[in-house]
């Protein structure tokens, strides 16, 4: 899975894309944050989730999450039943 990031620091916006592949991803929840939103949360062990910026650095991070306007459980089921597709396939 891969989807682009916006991220607003000061004056510049920062931009890459996350990569998230599946057969890697350890666990996968959802939690309610600090602000009150809702997020998915992807964990590995491995390197499984990877920043890519434009200049074509990559950054390899432990967990990743997806902020959701609401608790949605049909999008936790939805990638959790993505995530046991691909570990079948493996």
């Amino acid at each position: 899975m891969s989807y682009p990031i916006f991220k607003k620091n000061g004056n510049k916006t920062e931009r890459f894309t996350v990569r998230i592949f599946f057969p890697g991803i350890s666990k996968i929840t959802m939690t309610k944050n600090k602000e009150g939103y809702y997020v998915i949360t992807f964990t590995t062990k491995g390197k499984s989730i990877i920043k890519e910026y434009p200049d074509g650095k990559l950054i390899h991070v432990k967990t990743q999450l997806i902020p959701l306007e609401t608790e949605n459980w049909k999008t936790l089921h939805y990638f959790e039943k993505l995530n046991q597709i691909c570990l079948s396939r493996k």
